[in-house]
């Protein structure tokens, strides 16, 4: 019997973290059903209440957020946009410093034992010159990736957020002492 659950325990798991997203000139969407935009994650046992004061607690400690960039409807959804800790060298410009971070916006909408997470690409924020590149930046007008680095940038900050959103921001086991 325990195997029984461990294995169902390992294949929804499986299924729900192997769901990932790629970004298209539409914005994000899921690698396996370009259909979709977005993922639900499941939290059984969990009030939508539960969910939403964890998840509100807990991204200011995770995320540098803006105040101003966040929006909030009580116990059914938050808007927050999210910039990448980490950053990286893409050559975007000719001229000047080319490190950049990824700005996502991501809306989470809140149900008993769900939540369903939304990504969408904002811009590349430069680090030292405070300009933004758009999505128009990162695909030529058919629709084909012309900086590949800066795409897969943008995906594994999504994907990393997807991933960990219940052990940083449900559990939150990731605290630094």
């Amino acid at each position: 019997m325990k195997k029984i659950l461990f294995l169902i325990f390992v294949l929804i798991g499986t299924f729900v973290f192997s769901q990932e997203f790629v970004l298209t000139e539409d914005n994000y969407k899921l690698k396996d059903d370009k259909s979709k935009n977005y993922v639900v994650l499941e939290f059984p046992g969990k009030k939508i209440q539960e969910l939403f004061s964890l998840v509100k607690n807990n991204l200011p400690k995770k995320y540098d957020l803006k105040f101003d960039h966040i929006i909030e409807s009580e116990n059914n959804q938050i808007i927050v946009e999210i910039t990448s800790q980490s950053s990286r060298t893409i050559f975007i410009n000719r001229k000047g410093a080319n490190v950049w971070k990824v700005v996502n916006k991501y809306e989470l909408n809140f149900k008993d034992e769900k939540i369903m997470i939304k990504p969408s690409f904002m811009y590349l924020l430069n680090t030292e010159t405070k300009s933004e590149a758009s999505i128009g930046y990162l695909f030529n007008s058919r629709g084909i990736v012309r900086i590949e680095n800066a795409v897969s940038f943008a995906e594994a900050f999504t994907n990393t957020f997807v991933r960990n959103f219940d052990k940083e921001l449900i559990k939150h086991t990731s605290e630094k002492w």
